[in-house]
């Protein structure tokens, strides 16, 4: 609902600043015709067109904006998806080799194997991934979160987290992996 205000607001200060313009160029206007000897009744009535057509069009295109953004964020009704999240490392540092891996959706565990999860159509999902590299002192933690609008056939979104060694002999190193969640419509 917040994209929606802002949306609004930004729409109403649009009309704010085309009003601002209208104000100005009937102010030119009336200056140029009094300055040439027009009429000041001409002037005026000039000035109120323009500044009623401009007023009319602003309002309309802020009315018919805000309608078309309300109709494209409307949720769809649920669905069901069999979600499943995979591990790639693309990166050629080197942090150790006692890995875990998390991702969730929505405060969702989500494993390799997949997972049953009911999301709706144009909702924006949270995906957030964490990997952690175990060390002794200190562990290298990776951490990746991502807004997502579902979208209603199967689809994938990835993500690439880094994880950065923090200390011995490779400290400063690094590593890519690549997550990949797969969004399986059912």
């Amino acid at each position: 609902m917040t994209t929606i205000f802002w949306a609004i607001l930004a729409a109403c200060f649009a009309d704010i600043f085309l009003a601002i313009v209208t104000v100005k160029t009937y102010r030119l206007i009336r200056d140029y015709n009094l300055d040439h000897g027009h009429s000041v009744v001409g002037s005026n009535l000039s000035g109120i067109l323009l500044a009623l057509f401009v007023v009319i069009f602003a309002v309309v295109f802020s009315f018919r904006a805000g309608r078309d953004i309300v109709e494209y964020l409307r949720v769809g009704s649920p669905s069901v998806y069999s979600v499943s999240v995979s591990y790639k490392n693309i990166g050629h540092g080197n942090v150790g080799n006692e890995r875990s891996f998390s991702s969730n959706i929505d405060g969702i565990s989500i494993e390799e194997t997949p997972v049953d999860i009911s999301l709706s159509p144009k909702e924006i999902a949270i995906l957030k991934s964490v990997i952690v590299e175990s060390d002794e002192a200190l562990d290298d933690v990776g951490k990746k979160t991502s807004f997502v609008f579902v979208r209603e056939d199967s689809f994938t979104v990835e993500q690439k987290v880094k994880v950065t060694e923090n200390g011995g002999r490779n400290k400063g190193e690094s590593v890519t992996w690549l997550v990949t969640y797969s969004f399986n419509k059912k």
